[in-house]
């Protein structure tokens, strides 16, 4: 239970974030680079997966989201995306960080930023090769960051 209240506290940062901005996600808004970027965003978490599909849909991005590693893999087997924005803990045998060393040996120049709700995963994922990670909860500026990178 208690983690359930953390990821409402996350959401509602998030969310307060999102309201707060005078057109939504203005973060991804400042340029014409996002304009028709292929985004997907890997997340077990129904919330933060709309949450970022509405912030990349604002900014002119065709979106696809996933639940899970394997659906991720399945989707990228179709067509690659520009960006993808992954959680760390997914469920299934093929979690994110799984699927996007998959992903990452298919194309080695794979654009990938990973979000996660542990700390404690950050140097694992550097470890595996992925230099770009947020923790949650993140602040929007923060995605902004390591989108631009």
């Amino acid at each position: 239970m208690a983690l359930f209240y953390k990821d409402l506290a996350v959401i509602h940062r998030i969310y307060k974030d999102f309201n707060y901005k005078p057109y939504g996600i203005d973060f991804l808004c400042r340029g014409s680079y996002t304009i028709g970027m292929r985004v997907m965003i890997a997340d077990d978490d129904e919330l933060v997966r709309g949450f970022l599909r509405r912030c990349f849909e604002r900014a002119g991005c065709e979106v696809e989201d996933f639940s899970s590693g394997a659906a991720l893999l399945e989707g990228f087997s179709r067509r690659a995306p520009d960006l993808i924005v992954s959680d760390f803990n997914m469920p299934g045998a093929l979690n994110g960080l799984k699927a996007c060393q998959a992903i990452r040996r298919a194309q080695p120049s794979a654009n990938i930023v990973f979000i996660t709700g542990d700390p404690a995963n950050v140097p694992v994922i550097r470890e595996a090769g992925f230099e770009r990670v947020l923790a949650k909860p993140f602040d929007i500026e923060d995605l902004d960051k390591l989108v631009l990178l």
